[in-house]
C-alpha cells in the first residue's frame, strides 16, 4: 500500500484536485491532502490497535 502512494508521489501532480468523492463537510482535495488524510488516519489507527494491545496483554 505504501509503495503505491510513493509512486504516486512520485508520478502524479499532487495539486490535481479529486473531483470523484468529496470529503463531508471538508469539500473537495487535492491529491497530498489526500495522501496525507490516509497517513494521518492510518496512524491514528495504528495508536488505537497499540493501546487496545496493551489493555488486554
Amino acid at each position: 500500500m505504501w509503495g503505491r502512494f510513493e509512486e504516486a508521489v512520485e508520478t502524479l501532480d499532487m495539486n490535481e484536485t479529486c473531483l470523484d468523492f468529496e470529503m463531508p463537510m471538508v469539500g473537495q482535495l487535492t491529491r497530498l491532502e489526500w495522501i496525507s488524510f490516509q497517513v494521518y488516519h492510518t496512524k491514528r489507527h495504528l495508536h488505537q490497535l497499540g493501546k487496545i494491545y496493551d489493555a488486554v496483554k
